[in-house]
């Protein structure tokens, strides 16, 4: 069986936004900076959800529930409670 040319395009772009936020969070060396782009992630992933692009919605809220950036916990300390809230409503 062959998979569909279109399906495994979807999926590379799904890993590429996967590991650029990861890069770009922990590229950053500041924890302020650090926390702001998780924010801005979660804005640009909220604004997604409600346009009901979820593939590049999961792309993100993945990439911010991977292990390499939720064991920085002063990440997820640092986040409003609208923000929280929303991160859950994403997962």
């Amino acid at each position: 069986a062959q998979t569909a040319p279109n399906v495994v395009l979807l999926r590379s772009r799904f890993n590429q936004v996967f590991f650029w936020v990861i890069t770009i969070v922990l590229g950053s060396f500041d924890k302020a900076q650090q926390v702001n782009l998780v924010k801005h992630f979660l804005d640009c992933a909220w604004i997604l959800y409600q346009k009901r692009n979820f593939i590049s919605m999961g792309a993100i809220v993945s990439a911010l529930d991977n292990f390499l950036l939720t064991r920085l916990i002063y990440l997820y300390e640092g986040l409003s409670k609208q923000d929280k809230k929303r991160k859950e409503d994403m997962d």
